[in-house]
């Protein structure tokens, strides 16, 4: 894809682009045309709450979609091939590769302590795939093609395994399940009440979204 003379930050966006961001259910189209990526949605009970994991990309690290809130995301680089992922409730073993690459990113992105590493319990998983908005150029919106596999994981308890911030997200955080849920809806991250040291992060973006669905799903089992 071409991204010469686009402009990344999606706060100059039209609100309607953003608006048709439609995730389709499964994995028809090829690898090779919708790029695979990988979310994770880590979820914790504190105060009998549920509570969901939520990140501000940091927009030094991350060329698309800085500044927004967003679930935890790699991608999935070198997959090609992903007919062994079993969507839903897990009855088994992840494949060998999602399981290397949830352990990268929870180790490299997300700094996890040392002590939580092996506890994080991967029981549900779902497969979108849609075109994201990336940015514009010429006044037309500029998309990426995904899939996104996300992949619902639980934290024993309520600790806090992670740091505030990492070097590629500059706020990290439990949030309640229900403020999540608005804040998706509404796309208004003030709902959360945390000043993110003074600049309100977009909401947009698969792994927000998909979260959200992930939530929903989870809820019910």
């Amino acid at each position: 894809m071409n991204t010469t003379g686009v402009e990344y930050d999606l706060k100059r966006l039209p609100r309607q682009w953003l608006d048709d961001l439609k995730l389709i259910p499964g994995f028809a189209e090829p690898l090779s045309a919708f790029e695979p990526v990988l979310a994770l949605t880590i979820t914790r009970e504190a105060d009998g709450v549920r509570q969901v994991l939520a990140c501000v990309r940091d927009a030094a690290e991350n060329r698309t979609h800085p500044g927004v809130l967003s679930s935890p995301t790699v991608r999935l680089r070198g997959v090609t091939d992903i007919s062994d992922l079993v969507a839903g409730s897990m009855t088994g073993e992840l494949p060998s590769w999602l399981t290397a690459h949830i352990h990268r990113l929870v180790d490299e992105k997300l700094s996890a302590a040392s002590e939580f590493k092996d506890s994080f319990v991967p029981d549900f998983v779902q497969v979108w795939q849609a075109h994201s908005v990336i940015g514009i150029t010429n006044g037309q919106p500029v998309t990426e093609a995904l899939t996104m596999i996300n992949v619902h994981l639980t934290v024993p308890g309520d600790g806090q395994p992670f740091p505030e911030q990492t070097t590629s997200y500059s706020w990290i955080g439990f949030v309640p399940e229900t403020h999540h849920a608005k804040v998706v809806e509404s796309r208004d991250a003030s709902i959360l009440d945390i000043s993110f040291d003074g600049e309100m992060p977009l909401v947009y973006g698969l792994c927000t979204h998909s979260t959200a669905e992930m939530l929903e799903a989870t809820s019910k089992i």
